[in-house]
């Protein structure tokens, strides 16, 4: 979900993947087509605003 949210991003030109197994590339790849719907794009915007700096 991850990939998928950033790749959507317009200002983001290239996302980056690690993968150190096949599983993982697997998992990766099928971003490509997880389609995220406005619903849970509206639950991860409402996360961000209550959580701005997640890492302090």
């Amino acid at each position: 979900m991850a990939l998928a949210f950033v790749r959507r991003q317009p200002f983001v030109a290239s996302t980056l993947l690690g993968a150190t197994t096949l599983e993982q590339l697997q998992s990766n790849l099928d971003s490509l087509t997880l389609h995220l719907d406005e619903t849970l794009l509206a639950s991860l915007e409402e996360i961000h605003h209550r959580y701005t700096y997640p890492a302090p």
